[in-house]
Order: C-alpha cells, then structure tokens, then sequence
C-alpha cells in the first residue's frame, strides 16, 4: 500500500510539473505582452484590399521623399458606405501631418477617391510627434484584458472583443524610421480592462487626442 502511495505522489507531482499554471500580474502581463511584441513591416501596414487610398497617398509620398509623416486611420470594421472605384471593405478615413522642405502640410483622405488636401496652420501635432519619437517608439496600447495566465510558459490572454468597434492607427515615420501603433475604441473606454488607466497615460494617447483636437477645429 505504501508503494503505491508513493507512486501516486509521484505521479501528481510530474503532472503539477507538465501542465504548470500560473496566473499573471498587471505587471507580468506588461512584461510578458512586450516580449511578445512584434513590430509588423511598414509594406503591410497598410493592405490594398483595405487601405487602398491610404496606401496609394503613402506611397507618393514615400516616393517624394519626406522624411517626416504621421499617418493617423480610423477605420469601421462591418459598416458600409457608399462604393466607388477606390472604396474598400469597410470605411476609413486616413488624415496625413508632415513637413516637406520645412513646411507643415496637411491631407485628408475619406476611403473614397476624393481626397483633401490643404497646409495645416498649426505644426503642433508633427512637432509634438518629433520631440516625444523616443517615448512613444516604447510604447504600445494594451488590448481589453481582463486577465492572463501562464500554461507551460505559453501566455494566455482573457481579452474582450466588441464588433464594429471604431478602430484607430498611428504610423510615425521619422528619417526613415518608423513606429505603429493600434488601437481600439474599447481600449480606450472599456472599464473592465486592467490596463484602462495604463493606456490613458501614454504619450500615445496624449499624441491621439491632440489630432482628435485638430480635426475637430
């Protein structure tokens, strides 16, 4: 009988060790999330099937070659607008702040193949996007998480998803360098994420308010 008790405990034991589970911490899913973090290829930020005049006005300008851009997208994931040649999947509306031979400009484009073109008065946004690179290239916005655990060193996340949430994108491209960032409507504004406050205090969202700002001017 006693053997078999050993054995028993044994076996328990190498099973604890097999299938160990551990659940994280606000600061653990941080550091877990960033080891994580894959920074995707600027050629597929933007897809064709969905970003086609976003990509098409990128591109020119790419090929003009300023050297300070900051792209920011909303897109609607499951609405649909009114059709032309150049619409996509679903609407996006992509707004362009750079400076080319040191003067700010400004274009609009609506997911259409209309498009806005002016110089933007105020340069705070390129400015406030150049002296703060350094922070924000760190950062990066955290999903609606409601918790997290370890299985045999694979993380696993308990994230809320809302459909036809506004979706938002910022690309910073700076001297031939460049940062994206997503994020979603509820990840700024659901109360059940652990990380709410965490993405409320970021330079990024600080840099998101100030275009909300402009564009509501």
């Amino acid at each position: 009988m006693k053997s078999r008790l050993i054995i028993l405990a044994l076996f328990i034991c190498s099973s604890q060790n097999l299938f160990s589970q551990q659940k994280l911490t606000k600061s653990e899913i941080l550091k877990e999330y960033q080891k994580n973090e894959v920074n995707p290829n600027i050629d597929s930020l933007y897809r064709w099937d969905i970003h086609l005049q976003t990509r098409k006005t990128f591109d020119e300008l790419l090929k003009s070659g300023i050297d300070t851009l900051l792209i920011y997208s909303v897109s609607y994931p499951g609405y649909h607008t009114k059709r032309d040649s150049c619409s996509t999947m679903y609407p996006i509306h992509s707004y362009f702040f750079g400076r080319t031979k040191d003067k700010s400009f400004y274009k609009a484009v609506n997911g259409i193949c209309e498009s806005v073109q002016g110089v933007s008065i105020d340069d705070e946004i390129t400015r406030f996007a150049i002296e703060n690179y350094s922070k924000i290239k760190k950062e990066y916005f955290m999903g609606v998480i409601t918790g997290a655990e370890k299985i045999n060193n694979t993380l696993r996340l308990n994230e809320v998803w809302t459909d036809h949430e506004p979706k938002y994108s910022i690309l910073i491209f700076l001297n031939g360098d460049y940062k994206y960032l997503v994020f979603t409507e509820g990840d700024l504004t659901n109360r059940k994420s652990l990380f709410l406050h965490y993405n409320r205090r970021l330079i990024s969202f600080k840099l998101f308010k100030l275009i909300e700002k402009e564009l509501n001017k």
